[in-house]
């Protein structure tokens, strides 16, 4: 994933509606993308320009996307847990 999805509008801190704008999925399917906006995960973690996506039943964290807009952080992957 390229960018961060939720699918609760209630998570976001800050958000503003879009029109025209898409994700698509592995599955070559398209889905609308409702809002764009700042989701607050913990006192030092803040993601930017995150997908509101209604129809989602999950959120997803893009690694790709929190590494590539920010020097501060690292993923460590483990057998059943990662950490930021």
């Amino acid at each position: 994933a390229s960018t961060h999805i939720v699918c609760a509008i209630d998570l976001f801190d800050s958000y503003h509606y879009v029109s025209n704008r898409i994700v698509k999925l592995p599955n070559n399917a398209v889905v609308l993308v409702i809002a764009v906006g700042n989701v607050h995960l913990s006192p030092s973690l803040t993601l930017y320009n995150v997908s509101f996506i209604p129809n989602f039943t999950f959120n997803l964290l893009s690694v790709s996307a929190l590494l590539t807009n920010s020097a501060y952080y690292s993923v460590c992957f483990y057998s059943n847990q990662f950490v930021i």
